[in-house]
């Protein structure tokens, strides 16, 4: 004979209650994305980074907001401005520096080959 699993409330109640959480979190993640315009606290978490980090970033002037009442008062972070931190100081790829030195050589070459009197005095 098998033996039935005792039906637990507790145990459902907190499966329930963990899946309605991550629902949340998606339709907070939704609405965040809906907006081109965010407090700071959404600005955070649109860029995946601490409040206290956002205000230190904004304190420095190292990222654009807008203080529609003056200092002190709340501010607004336009979600391209957000976008343009995030995607800033790129590293380039070894392919990319490789094709720039390569870029760099022959214009060196045509410079060269256009002003031979510059470069060839005194060769012969």
């Amino acid at each position: 004979m098998k033996k039935e699993k005792a039906f637990n409330h507790e145990d459902k109640e907190e499966s329930l209650i963990a899946v309605l959480n991550r629902v949340e979190q998606k339709i907070d993640l939704q609405n965040i994305l809906l907006k081109n315009v965010y407090d700071i606290k959404r600005a955070a978490s649109y860029c995946n980074i601490a409040v206290t980090t956002l205000h230190k970033l904004k304190d420095n002037k190292k990222i654009k907001y807008s203080q529609p009442n003056g200092k002190g008062t709340m501010c607004f972070f336009k979600r391209e401005d957000l976008d343009s931190y995030m995607l800033s100081n790129p590293i380039e790829t070894s392919e990319d520096i490789t094709n720039k030195i390569a870029e760099s050589e022959r214009r060196a070459a045509d410079y060269v080959n256009l002003n031979p009197a510059k470069y060839m005095r005194g060769k012969k």
